[in-house]
């Protein structure tokens, strides 16, 4: 079955560790997500000095049936409330 990914870049406070919104994310489907690596951590221009944006790439497994995008809309919510929720974050626009 086709996997899905999705891009994601969420503020959050710098003294944020990366590894406890990795495992976040993979909590939220645990058959579905196969993977979540970070592919850039920005600081510095038009963030504020104590946040910083970490941008992470989400591969979507499907295990049973191709997945519709109303199905993959669902994750890609269920991901952004659970990573705004638990770490106060902010999903950047991309």
């Amino acid at each position: 079955l086709p996997t899905v990914e999705h891009d994601f870049a969420f503020l959050v406070k710098q003294d944020q560790a990366v590894e406890e919104i990795i495992k976040t994310i993979q909590n939220c489907e645990k058959k579905l997500i196969s993977e979540v690596n970070i592919f850039d951590i920005f600081t510095g221009n038009n963030i504020n000095a104590d946040s910083k944006s970490v941008a992470l790439k989400i591969r979507i497994q499907p295990q049973e049936k191709t997945m519709t995008s109303e199905e993959i809309d669902q994750i890609s919510q269920k991901i952004i409330t659970e990573v705004t929720k638990t770490y106060n974050a902010t999903l950047r626009d991309s």
